[in-house]
């Protein structure tokens, strides 16, 4: 029937715009229109994520680490409850690889321990904060929520859940 063909239409359409806020496309373009076809940044796509995105969260790993494997489908849990809000066209929840493509990401941005999630505002790459709240979905997801639109950062200050200028991480480290 028509209804069940639009349901699955609608179905299709939805997978389709998650995976491709999942894997990290731009506000309003495609794949081939703005680089960022994978789930991995590396430093161009990061610098093209925040100027498309009001709020930003990387989550710079190391796939040998079991702290990261732990933590990727927290990650992508999280993302995708997240995409489905009203702010979702304004967050990305990007992942950097800092042992392939990433590397380069990963080294700018002073990651010496895996994983390590930074938070990114107002389209500054060099204003970051260190998220250091729970490693679940629901934390997540209710740390996005509190500061998509919190351009002061207030919210986060109260409740705890970053700190400036960390250069300490968890889980494996750097040698």
């Amino acid at each position: 029937s028509r209804d069940s063909l639009r349901a699955v239409a609608v179905e299709d359409q939805t997978a389709a715009s998650e995976e491709a806020h999942r894997t990290g496309i731009s506000k309003g373009g495609s794949a081939a229109d703005d680089g960022l076809a994978r789930d991995d940044l590396d430093p161009e796509d990061f610098d093209l994520a925040l100027a498309s995105y009001d709020l930003v969260l990387v989550n710079f790993y190391a796939p040998w680490c079991p702290w990261s494997r732990r933590l990727t489908p927290v990650w992508e849990e999280a993302y995708a409850n997240v995409i489905r809000q009203p702010y979702g066209n304004d967050v990305l929840m990007a992942k950097a690889d800092c042992t392939a493509g990433g590397q380069e990401l990963c080294q700018l941005q002073h990651i010496h321990a895996f994983p390590s999630v930074k938070v990114y505002r107002r389209h500054n790459p060099h204003s970051h904060e260190s998220y250091i709240g729970d490693r679940t979905h629901a934390a997540l997801e209710s740390f996005v929520e509190n500061n998509v639109h919190d351009d002061d950062h207030l919210e986060a200050a109260g409740e705890g859940t970053t700190e400036m200028g960390s250069g300490e991480g968890e889980g494996c480290m750097v040698r």
